[in-house]
């Protein structure tokens, strides 16, 4: 039997495309892979329109916030807003045996809970650029929410409390977290992770 040998090469070059693809391919899941989250801060927490940041009690307001945070409560509205910044590493820098990889976060799909009650969902409003050089990037989530919607059933006190606790005063951590499945985009098209990961404050997951 005659070999041809323009179709062997023709087969080799093949193997050998084949092998180089999805070897890329396998790069490319194993640095999208590697990038971390973490919850780096919450700033800018308002409730009923009142600074909160700063304010270790319910002492520490002023006597017409003070009543316009109960007449709010009364009234059976009690809007929560804050930004929880989210730090994201991309360790693609081009040491430890992988490529530099710049990568971008085309998708973020997130709920967010506040001490283990689903609050809200939402995405990021476009993608955001995480460069490999081993630096965490920082971006946005402003949250908007009403705390008699979800917790319904606490006191005035105890609405006031988790406010002040969400802004660093004493007390028991408020437990702030968020899960995420992320899409990035790369050369071979956009890659959603597999399952949701879970992002809280303190490391990078």
């Amino acid at each position: 039997m005659r070999i041809n040998k323009k179709s062997v090469l023709v087969l080799f070059v093949f193997i050998l495309a084949f092998s180089f693809l999805s070897c890329s391919i396998l790069h490319t899941i194993q640095n999208m892979s590697r990038l971390k989250f973490k919850i780096s801060g919450v700033s800018g927490i308002k409730l009923s329109g009142i600074v909160v940041d700063g304010k270790k009690s319910a002492d520490d307001f002023h006597p017409m916030d003070a009543l316009k945070l109960f007449q709010g409560f009364s009234n059976k509205k009690m809007p929560l807003q804050f930004t929880l910044n989210i730090a994201v590493e991309n360790p693609n820098n081009g040491k430890g045996g992988y490529p530099r990889t710049d990568i971008y976060l085309k998708s973020f799909p997130w709920k967010l809970y506040i001490d283990d009650k689903e609050m809200l969902f939402g995405n990021i409003a476009s993608p955001i650029y995480i460069p490999g050089v081993g630096e965490a990037t920082v971006f946005p989530i402003n949250i908007d929410i009403d705390l008699l919607q979800f917790f319904g059933l606490k006191t005035y006190k105890e609405l006031l409390s988790l406010a002040l606790r969400m802004a660093g005063a004493p007390g028991k951590p408020v437990e702030v977290r968020l899960t995420a499945r992320p899409v990035v985009s790369t050369p071979l098209g956009d890659i959603s992770y597999p399952d949701e990961i879970t992002i809280v404050s303190k490391e990078f997951k």
